[in-house]
């Protein structure tokens, strides 16, 4: 499950909302309304449609350097505005200059940004179990795929998968006959 299935909308108006909402088919995509910069910084969602024209200059170097340092290309990032500014270049941002042209194509852009956003979680998770099965080896030379598993609620299959994805990148570990478990075994020169 991504973070949030929630799309976070700034400065638009109550009809565009509305709108946009109106032409959306996905269903389970909940838009609220922030109703300051803090909760753009602070708030759980995997897209934001922002009016540009809603952020003052001096909450623009907040949110840019958010959008750019923090946040990076996990958030798809919409802008309507009648120009680009420093804003909205440095946050990488799509870019629309009415609301006619954007309510042509955010299905897609939700969409996209959705399943995009689900596939960087789920590679998170999966390298986040591979660094529990990496220091387990490590902290627990002999560890056995039964015990791994059962801790991670995983498969013993799921469990050697890993392993093996670990070894595949450069892991040195190896199955133990004598430990009747895995451990890392040192490089010899």
């Amino acid at each position: 499950m991504v973070k949030s299935k929630a799309v976070l909308t700034f400065g638009l108006e109550e009809q565009e909302l509305k709108a946009i909402v109106g032409v959306l088919h996905q269903p389970g995509f909940g838009i609220s309304m922030a109703q300051s910069n803090s909760q753009l910084i602070n708030g759980a969602y995997f897209a934001a449609i922002i009016r540009r024209d809603a952020i003052s200059q001096s909450e623009s170097g907040a949110l840019g350097a958010f959008f750019s340092k923090v946040d990076g290309a996990s958030t798809t990032k919409i802008f309507l505005t009648d120009k680009q500014d420093a804003l909205t270049k440095t946050t990488n941002a799509q870019i629309f200059y009415s609301l006619e042209a954007l309510l042509d194509k955010i299905d897609g852009i939700l969409k996209k940004a959705y399943n995009r956003a689900r596939r960087q979680e789920n590679l998170a998770k999966s390298m986040a179990v591979s660094f529990f099965i990496l220091q387990a080896i490590k902290d627990h030379p002999g560890v056995s795929t039964v015990h791994l598993a059962e801790r991670l609620k995983r498969s013993e299959a799921a469990v050697k998968r890993y392993i093996e994805e670990l070894c595949m990148a450069g892991k040195n570990i190896v199955y133990d006959y004598s430990l009747e478990g895995w451990r890392i075994q040192e490089a010899t020169n």
